[in-house]
């Protein structure tokens, strides 16, 4: 499974930062940290989109929470971890 990213590179990065958003929200609901979170540049900040519609909200899922709740959690690992190594 291929993801939707936003990735920002610091001016010095040396290190991966992930952020992963909550139910209901998207890549870019973090964003607004990085210049807290990573004021001088020294990460590439990589900032996925879960692949799921959330149902009730203009957002978006990890994995949906009826079915093989179990199975859909390892994918979105998976998937997360795909997204890291492309990344980095």
């Amino acid at each position: 499974m291929t993801l939707i990213t936003n990735e920002v590179r610091g001016g010095d990065a040396r290190a991966l930062l992930l952020l992963v958003h909550g139910y209901g929200a998207d890549e870019r609901d973090l964003a607004g940290l990085l210049p807290y979170l990573d004021p001088d540049g020294h990460f590439a900040a990589v900032l996925p989109r879960a692949p799921l519609s959330a149902p009730g909200s203009p957002g978006f899922s990890w994995y949906a929470f009826e079915g093989d709740v179990a199975a859909g959690y390892l994918a979105a690992r998976d998937a997360l971890e795909e997204c890291c190594s492309a990344a980095s």
